[in-house]
């Protein structure tokens, strides 16, 4: 059997990356699509909402910032995948792949190095409004004490995104992160799990305290608004449980990855993709309660 040329090894390996990215993108895409939609609206609601202005001035800055961050990992996706496209098949004719592909990852490392510190950051930014939703909730009630552990929990995740940063920085940015970083970077994962969890539980305990409780105080009020308040709490009950469960599937798969086969990797990058457009959108949804 013929050797195979490294150029010929190279496009091969290549050719699965280009697959691979474009299931990425396509999936992100349609997510970031419905993303768009649901700041918009949450914006408008926000802005249009009675109350406390610094409150809401807050509130707004926060989804913005997250707008911002999700906006510029999608779109440094989509430039690294053309731009890879050029630097390999279009520019530097009659240099070797390999030697192209080491151009490209030198160029772009700062590019893809910024992008991976920007999850932690918005996963931060996220859960504060969550735990934000929790404390309004348990404060009206009159159960300010069951936010305790939410907002620890918000302040252990943090803790634990930064020190990721730090550990990131120290290696001096790299391509894939060091076993010590991931380390880190689970942990910040799974206290951001436990804090959307205790979160929604908040919030499940608030609604069975207005099932059991203030709906007797309601008894004069329109049925619509009756309606509208279960509506409500329904909405964050569900969107929570809903968004716990997908970040458990989440760290498991970052536990115990896909087979390395190439539909073990397109699912892999559908559930990447959507999974982080899907959480910026839950927590826009919060904001229509």
């Amino acid at each position: 059997m013929a050797a195979v040329s490294p150029d010929m090894q190279f496009a091969s390996k290549f050719g699965k990356n280009i697959i691979l990215n474009v299931v990425n993108l396509l999936s992100g895409g349609i997510f970031y699509g419905i993303y768009i939609i649901l700041f918009c609206a949450a914006a408008v609601v926000l802005c249009r909402r009675e109350g406390n202005v610094q409150a809401k001035a807050m509130l707004l800055v926060g989804i913005v910032t997250m707008f911002m961050m999700s906006s510029f990992g999608f779109w440094t996706d989509v430039t690294v995948f053309f731009a890879g496209i050029q630097d390999v098949f279009v520019d530097n004719v009659g240099q070797p792949f390999e030697y192209k592909q080491g151009v490209f990852s030198e160029q772009f490392k700062h590019l893809d190095s910024a992008k991976q510190v920007i999850l932690p950051l918005e996963v931060v930014v996220g859960d504060s409004i969550v735990v934000w939703r929790a404390c309004a909730l348990g404060y009206y009630a009159g159960n300010r004490k069951v936010v305790f552990i939410p907002l620890l929990l918000l302040l252990g995740s943090a803790a634990c995104s930064f020190t990721f940063l730090g550990c990131f920085a120290q290696h001096d940015w790299p391509i894939v992160n060091p076993d010590t970083c991931n380390s880190i970077e689970i942990s910040a994962f799974s206290l951001s799990i436990a804090t959307n969890i205790s979160a929604t539980i908040v919030i499940g305990f608030k609604f069975w305290r207005y099932r059991q409780i203030v709906r007797r105080f309601l008894r004069t009020c329109h049925a619509k608004q009756q309606a509208r308040v279960e509506r409500i709490l329904i909405l964050l009950l569900e969107s929570g449980i809903i968004y716990s469960v997908l970040w458990i599937v989440q760290l498991v798969e970052i536990l115990l990855p896909f087979p390395p086969t190439l539909p073990g990797q397109v699912v892999q990058q559908i559930f990447v993709a959507a999974s982080i457009q899907l959480m910026v959108c839950y927590y826009d949804l919060l904001l229509f309660g």
